[in-house]
């Protein structure tokens, strides 16, 4: 596999137009690989988190970022990377593959950088969705700018790091649902009825409590106490797998959280589908690295994990 500068060099200027740079998510690197050749698409080159593939409409699900429309400019100096950086009214994201010092004296140099800062969640949500360009840049020679003129986020490398509570959610799960909502720009209104399968401890259910008028809880196992006490929450010390569907016909939405075989959670989707649910289902999967693609072509989902 090809990893070094000139090797991403040579791609970018023999195949401008077939290629995209993508930036996994963190922890998510095998998970990428194993998507990309499930889905037969090239790795051209990789380092650190950064992919450079043959170009694909395919939605991915293990990438955080992307960019694309590159130029490569010969710089002078430090000054004059700044003033061509400059020409373009874009939010940088940037990386330093090599020539640290350098990349180091460009950004101190450069102050319109796509923000990194932790979200407030929802209080933040109109301002990560503001409608602004990113771009980003690195240094393939000492002198040699690589720069791409369009990104599929103006945030910093497209990070989404919140400013947590640890005062108040049972479990840190909580982080998981406020990134689904942030990320799909929708979640449970006031007037809605919602379902947490598999709630114990409640990090879910601590999250949707703040949104939807009733949740109703089931788990074997009980939640933290005040969240048993909670007048929005009504718990059900039930199998989630035992529930009939037609029983809860008036639920808006159905969250499920939990460890188990991922054939099991499937049957459980099946289930619910096949009995006429209407509403809106999240369901996080847990998966062994091998299985997950065959899994999900198996059931037809993989289409729709976009």
């Amino acid at each position: 596999m090809l990893s070094g500068l000139k090797d991403l060099k040579s791609i970018l200027m023999h195949r401008p137009n077939e290629c995209q740079l993508i930036v996994a998510i963190r922890g998510g690197e095998e998970y990428l690989k194993q998507e990309l050749e499930y889905k037969k698409i090239s790795v051209l080159w990789t380092k650190d988190r950064f992919f450079c593939l043959d170009k694909t409409s395919e939605p991915l699900l293990w990438i955080q970022w992307n960019c694309s429309e590159w130029e490569l400019l010969e710089i002078n100096s430090i000054n004059d990377c700044v003033t061509k950086l400059k020409n373009y009214s874009l939010l940088w994201s940037y990386y330093s593959f090599d020539f640290h010092r350098r990349h180091s004296s460009i950004q101190q140099s450069f102050l319109y950088q796509g923000s990194d800062k932790r979200i407030q969640f929802p209080s933040d949500y109109s301002k990560f969705h503001q409608n602004r360009k990113g771009g980003f840049w690195t240094l393939l020679e000492h002198n040699l700018l690589l720069l791409a003129k369009k990104t599929s986020s103006w945030r910093y490398l497209g990070s989404m790091e919140f400013v947590e509570n640890k005062e108040e959610p049972p479990s840190r799960a909580y982080l998981k649902l406020w990134e689904i909502f942030m990320r799909l720009s929708f979640w449970p209104k006031e007037n809605e009825v919602v379902m947490d399968l598999g709630a114990c401890p409640g990090g879910w259910t601590w999250v949707l409590r703040s949104f939807a008028r009733k949740v109703i809880s089931v788990d074997k196992a009980p939640l933290v106490e005040y969240l048993m006490r909670d007048d929005k929450v009504t718990y059900l010390q039930e199998s989630i797998f035992a529930l009939n569907p037609a029983d809860w016909n008036h639920v808006d939405w159905i969250f499920c959280d939990v460890i188990c075989y991922p054939e099991k959670i499937l049957q459980l989707i099946t289930k619910w589908l096949d009995a006429g649910f209407k509403g809106i289902s999240f369901l996080l999967l847990s998966f062994k690295l091998q299985q997950i693609f065959p899994l999900l072509r198996s059931c037809n989902l993989l289409e729709d994990l976009h």
